[in-house]
């Protein structure tokens, strides 16, 4: 889980439960799996942009409920992901998240070279 008390705090608050309970009623499969034509029940719901990523609580709740940044995922995908992004199972940390806003500047940098 990741450490950061506020992002704790809202992903165990009733309003996380409730949206994320309905992001699973409104889309119940996987997003990637349904893309190779698969069809398995989504387990968890993710945030495309992590919540940890806000530069303070409020863009911090902004991005933990905005219904466009969740994206429902099968247990497999969703820990894929997280291993992609250095974050495996919610480990999210301040430095993580330099590290990709450093990486994704650096890469945008180099389309102007």
């Amino acid at each position: 889980m990741a450490k950061d008390p506020r992002y704790i705090k809202i992903i165990n608050s009733q309003r996380w439960k409730i949206l994320r309970a309905n992001a699973l009623a409104s889309q119940p499969f996987c997003e990637e799996c349904e893309k190779m034509g698969v069809y398995t029940l989504a387990e968890c719901v993710h945030h495309k942009k992590p919540v940890e990523d806000g530069r303070d609580e409020a863009e911090m709740i902004a991005l933990a409920y905005d219904p466009e940044n969740l994206q429902p995922l099968c247990r497999k995908h969703h820990d894929e992901i997280h291993n992609r992004m250095g974050s495996h199972s919610h480990q999210h940390s301040k430095a993580a998240a330099e590290a990709r806003n450093e990486a994704q500047a650096a890469n945008i940098l180099s389309l102007f070279e």
